[in-house]
């Protein structure tokens, strides 16, 4: 008699260093140092106003970096958003990226990383797996959602074609995640809503996704749990600590697990419609 034995793989990958907690900033600074002494900071106009970016500038200015901010961010990215940071960032002779707040910052931070090193268009690598030495990438999220600071991926609009584009590459993954859950106390009510349910709906989809694994089912299984109990929590009172610690390690744990097992169907109808 034979027996025969199946052995099944699984490819797990995730960011280098994250750190999580009320002034995660502070204790990731002697890292951040490393990647250079002048950083490009993608942002949005909102947190520009709330003094966070100007937080990060003085964080890095004590360990004798400088910084130029990019907060041109109308809506969610596109090519041509994309091009007016990565123009910013070449001729301000940037040494890294930091992406700071929701997913549209994040996602453009990601975008300029890849293209201050590769040739041509953005276009050009869609459907493609983006590769090589990405210029270094910093992801400070101040929302709990789109777990964008823990995955491979970023979304964009192209103007040509009015098509919105999922890119993706493990040289994407940013070299540093710093989540501070207290970033996200001042986001109203609907944004707290709308996120946090972006974050549950990553956890379901690769929980049932065909590439789902052991790993991440642990991840999707924890990231379930604390959203249904956390979020209601977070959207009555936007300054319950707990809530919002939560929920900011739920949205990561979802990320970590979109990063592995991928998306199902409902975010491939979602890009035609939202472009």
């Amino acid at each position: 008699m034979s027996v025969s034995l199946c052995f099944k793989f699984y490819n797990f990958t995730s960011a280098p260093r994250t750190i999580f907690g009320e002034g995660a900033l502070e204790t990731a600074a002697p890292y951040i140092a490393d990647f250079g002494k002048k950083a490009l900071i993608v942002t949005g106009k909102i947190i520009t106003k709330t003094g966070l970016a100007a937080k990060v500038q003085d964080v890095l200015s004590v360990r004798g970096i400088s910084s130029v901010i990019f907060n041109d961010l109308p809506g969610e990215p596109d090519d041509k958003m994309i091009d007016a940071a990565l123009s910013v960032f070449k001729s301000e002779k940037c040494d890294f990226i930091i992406g700071l707040g929701g997913g549209t910052p994040l996602d453009t931070a990601k975008a300029v990383a890849a293209m201050a090193v590769l040739p041509g268009k953005l276009s050009d690598y869609a459907g493609k797996e983006m590769s090589g030495d990405f210029t270094p990438l910093v992801l400070i999220p101040t929302t709990a959602g789109t777990g964008s600071e823990a995955t491979k991926f970023f979304v964009y609009t192209d103007t040509a074609t009015d098509a919105k584009l999922l890119m993706k590459g493990d040289a994407l993954l940013p070299k540093l995640a710093v989540i501070d859950w207290t970033y996200t106390i001042s986001s109203p009510v609907s944004i707290t809503v709308a996120t946090g349910m972006d974050a549950l709906t990553h956890a379901v989809e690769a929980y049932t996704s065909k590439k789902a694994n052991p790993v991440t089912d642990i991840y999707c299984l924890d990231a379930i749990t604390r959203i249904f109990k956390y979020l209601p929590a977070a959207a009555k009172d936007g300054n319950d600590r707990t809530a919002r610690e939560q929920m900011a390690l739920a949205a990561y744990e979802a990320g970590v697990c979109i990063n592995n097992s991928s998306v199902t169907l409902v975010h491939g109808m979602s890009r035609p419609i939202g472009a």
